[in-house]
């Protein structure tokens, strides 16, 4: 149970060592971040995730958070690969803001190393290729002026923990530029 004079650091520490769900959100323009905690639940469709029907008009008041593989966009009919991963619902028990200016203090800042380095899908050469080939038969010819073209990269972080995590989370709130949102959500087990 947090107390009422628990720091950011405190309340962090106590999920980590328990093992304990909780997640932090940040929104693109706020001094303050969200933190919640509850029961997470691997659920199978959209329709399973709680809905509360109590609506007191507070909107800082959250029910429920879930995590949303892509493949889910099969329930609109939408094909996607079958990859087995469930829908993660926390059901919030508890909820406050803790100030950014405070979070990023108290957020670790361990080294974070990899196991094998960066796999990537392509190589440079083969990406290199890639971009000319849309240069060549896609923007020269008038089809697109803007276009996205990704390539994946992989890689596992050596003897992960929850504050390696953490600690790339903040990382990634100091350099975010322009994303809306930011988080983090820990299951209590991954």
């Amino acid at each position: 149970m947090k107390s009422l004079h628990e720091t950011p650091s405190a309340t962090i520490d106590r999920y980590i060592q328990g093992n304990q769900p909780f997640a932090i959100i940040s929104k693109q323009g706020s001094d303050d971040a969200h933190f919640l905690s509850g029961e997470v639940n691997q659920l199978e469709r959209l329709a399973d995730i709680p809905r509360s029907s109590d609506n007191d008009g507070n909107h800082e008041r959250f029910d429920t958070l879930s995590v949303i593989p892509f493949s889910q966009v099969r329930e609109t009919g939408l094909e996607a690969k079958e990859d087995d991963c469930k829908i993660r619902c926390m059901t919030i028990r508890e909820q406050s803001r803790l100030r950014m200016h405070d979070l990023l203090g108290v957020l670790p800042q361990e080294a974070v190393a990899l196991e094998e380095g960066i796999q990537y899908s392509e190589t440079e050469e083969e990406y290199a290729d890639i971009v000319r080939r849309i240069v060549a038969e896609q923007i020269k010819q008038g089809n697109t002026c803007n276009c996205v073209i990704s390539t994946k990269a992989n890689c596992r972080i050596a003897e992960m923990t929850p504050q390696k995590a953490l600690s790339v989370f903040r990382k990634v709130l100091m350099n975010e530029f322009g994303a809306y949102m930011t988080f983090f959500f820990y299951d209590g087990e991954s």
